[in-house]
């Protein structure tokens, strides 16, 4: 029984990240949408989630998409992909505000599920 509930993790989230890249994928704004960037966060997924340890490839990640947000329009719609994502995968919002400084990269934009897009 276990093992099915283990098996049946990666499933459930290739389904909720598909759903939400079907969803997401359509707005864009400063020619960046979320199915261009919340791929780049898979290597996060574990370490968001409570699952490991954080990764040099999630460092990696983040870093990269530090690099993206260059203006505040891309830095909001960041923001609310991110948002969704960790609503849908159960990010942990300690370990999303833990990140930065575990990766020793000062981000742009707040890397919190609970934070106000807009503000």
């Amino acid at each position: 029984m276990m093992q099915d509930m283990n098996t049946r993790k990666p499933f459930v989230f290739v389904i909720a990240f598909i759903l939400l890249l079907s969803t997401l994928g359509s707005s864009q704004s400063d020619d960046i949408s979320c199915t261009e960037v919340v791929p780049l966060l898979i290597p996060c997924r574990s370490y968001l989630t409570g699952l490991a340890e954080i990764s040099p490839d999630c460092c990696t990640a983040i870093n990269s998409v530090n690099q993206i947000a260059i203006t505040t329009e891309i830095r909001r719609k960041l923001c609310g992909c991110f948002e969704s994502v960790a609503n849908l995968i159960g990010v942990i919002p300690e370990r999303s505000r833990q990140l930065p400084q575990l990766c020793n990269i000062n981000l742009s934009f707040p890397f919190d599920p609970s934070v106000d897009c807009n503000s």
